[in-house]
């Protein structure tokens, strides 16, 4: 271990580095997990605080589902009728087919009939053909044979002219492989040093590598964590900031209403409204309404004097359609 050491001072001051770098992160992570802890009760007021809307939104749910399924209704009705008329076309184009096909084995038959006689002749006059070509084969075949023989005996002088050429070459060819292969034994012993050379100094470049990417990694690692964290917080503060702005709509719209007389108390209004980025009003609409018609003209009328809408607290909050609800006696 010792002599490692020796041999490789760099590798042993950056594994120590290491350390100290990882232990010291670590340290760092402990703490800002204390913070997060905090701001996570906070998330969970902001969280009570939107849930008034739960109640809207399966309304809404409720609705699309309806009409879904009238949708759904329509379409099976089409599906039938067209099934009705494809059945219709379907028998329609049989009974064409199959007349179709009659008329088409009628013409068969007598196209049958008319080759039959044709063939007749053909084979009469194939048979005569058949007679002078096997006359014409066989005079080729008694020539193809008196060429065959005259070719086999040129070839064997060849191949024996081939076999002396080819053992004095296989002769100069041996005594060249014998002089290569001395040569590459003596190339192989100096490649041989040379690769024990190269691999011990691949072996140390390799432990240094390690050592550098073990470091990279670690780094890496502890850049994740602290994005993943980062990430979270800023989550939850958007959903109490948003709370916190929609609180503010609500409480600006109900500072600017005035009870119509008469309207009596416990009333409630689904208001929606959409503003734009500056927070002036383009429309205002209600929906679920418990109040009569005085009382819903009274929300309109509250909603439309509380303009300009107050400004979101982060440019992310900030949504063009608002949809709250408005209670003035909670």
């Amino acid at each position: 271990m010792w002599q490692l050491l020796k041999r490789n001072p760099g590798a042993f001051v950056l594994a120590v580095l290491v350390h100290v770098v990882f232990v010291v992160l670590f340290t760092l992570g402990f703490e800002k997990g204390s913070v997060s802890e905090s701001a996570s009760s906070r998330s969970v007021e902001a969280v009570q605080a939107v849930a008034i809307d739960a109640e809207a939104y399966e309304r809404r749910l409720k609705e699309r589902e309806a009409k879904r399924r009238a949708v759904e209704e329509a379409r099976r009705q089409q599906e039938a009728e067209a099934r009705r008329k494809a059945e219709e076309d379907a028998r329609r184009k049989a009974r064409e087919e199959a007349a179709q096909r009659k008329a088409k084995q009628e013409a068969q038959r007598k196209e049958a009939e008319q080759q039959a006689a044709e063939r007749k002749a053909e084979e009469a006059r194939k048979a005569q053909q058949k007679a002078r070509r096997e006359k014409a084969e066989r005079q080729a075949a008694e020539e193809a044979a008196r060429r065959k023989a005259e070719e086999e005996a040129a070839r064997q002088k060849a191949e024996q002219a081939a076999q002396r050429k080819a053992a004095e070459e296989e002769a100069r060819r041996k005594a060249r492989e014998e002089a290569a292969q001395r040569k590459a034994e003596e190339e192989a012993r100096r490649k041989a040093q040379e690769e024990a050379r190269r691999a011990a100094e691949a072996r140390r470049k390799a432990e240094e590598d390690l050592l550098e990417k073990m470091m990279a990694q670690e780094q890496k690692r502890l850049a994740e964590a602290r994005a993943a964290r980062e990430a979270a917080a800023r989550k939850r503060e958007l959903v109490r900031v948003r709370s916190q702005y929609e609180q503010a709509i609500r409480d600006k719209v109900a500072r600017n209403w005035l009870r119509p007389s008469g309207s009596g108390t416990g009333h409630m209004c689904e208001v929606n409204v959409e503003q734009t980025p500056g927070g002036l009003i383009k429309d205002v609409s209600l929906g679920r309404c418990t109040g009569g018609p005085a009382f819903r003209r009274s929300v309109i009328a509250a909603v439309k004097k509380a303009e300009p809408l107050p400004e979101p607290p982060e440019r992310e909050v900030f949504e063009r359609e608002i949809n709250f609800i408005f209670e003035p006696d909670e």
